[in-house]
């Protein structure tokens, strides 16, 4: 199949995509590394979009089951690249839940000054309650494949393309409720601490870049892609919150300044 400039331009794209959603993690993993602390970052943002990026892959693979088994030659790659594509913002996201998951207390376990032991009620219960959301999320995530593997043995394909359906409408769902803890805490906190405005930034021109491909290049429905709708205008959303709460505490710590050098400079009667 020879490649036409269409062809050549939706490859570069999702190419870029792929690798630009790699790489747009990377500031936001080691600003944790760095600070090794978790504080500004919701956990139920990461619970929500790791399984509303989940259920979009599987939701995908379902509603395409029957291309993706009968494809031949380079229409595999024209059937598996966007499943591809759609699969490497839930590795992101499971990457960014790891890490969450091991600073989250970090300073608690290496900090020889805390007996563990002593540690008040309050803390001991919410790292209780980190760690049993995180085991009922890997359950989640082995009962949702084991749901892929199954209903797709043993149903024919009406029922397999219904259920993408249903699980892309779930992955807009989650990806509605997931910001809005995260765009609480962040007006709460008024600062961004450990979350990167550079990877918000950058994953908010991605789902953007997503939107164009999915509906552009794809035809893919709106359910499919609205998920990275609300993801680029939250995200961006969120960043435009920090810059704000930045610039207004900038402003409020060069007046205090400004008003410090004027009564030093003001001559005692």
């Amino acid at each position: 199949m020879s490649l036409d400039t269409k062809n050549i331009l939706e490859i570069i794209m999702v190419w870029g995509l792929i690798i630009g959603t790699l790489i747009s993690y990377v500031p936001q993993y080691y600003r944790i590394y760095k600070i090794k602390n978790t504080k500004g970052i919701n956990e139920i943002m990461l619970i929500c979009g790791m399984f509303s990026s989940y259920t979009n892959v599987i939701g995908s693979i379902q509603e395409n089951f029957k291309n993706l088994i009968n494809c031949k030659g380079y229409d595999c790659y024209d059937t598996y690249i966007p499943i591809v594509q759609l699969f490497s913002p839930f590795l992101c996201a499971v990457i960014f839940y790891m890490f969450f998951l091991f600073y989250f207390n970090y300073k608690d376990k290496n900090n020889s000054s805390i007996n563990h032991l002593y540690l008040n009620h309050t803390r001991k219960k919410e790292i209780y309650n980190v760690k049993l959301r995180a085991k009922i999320s890997l359950i989640t995530t082995i009962l949702l494949f084991l749901y892929l593997i199954l209903l797709s043995v043993y149903f024919d394909n009406y029922y397999i393309d219904n259920s993408g359906k249903v699980l892309n409408v779930i992955s807009t769902i989650l990806s509605l409720i997931m910001w809005l803890p995260q765009i609480y805490t962040t007006y709460k906190l008024k600062n961004n601490h450990s979350l990167s405005l550079i990877a918000l930034s950058i994953h908010a021109f991605g789902c953007l870049c997503t939107v164009i491909y999915q509906s552009v290049f794809l035809k893919q429905p709106l359910w499919v892609i609205l998920c990275y709708i609300v993801g680029f205008i939250s995200e961006t959303s969120i960043v435009i919150m920090c810059l704000y709460y930045r610039r207004k505490k900038n402003n409020l710590i060069n007046q205090l300044s400004k008003d410090l050098l004027e009564d030093k400079n003001t001559p005692i009667n």
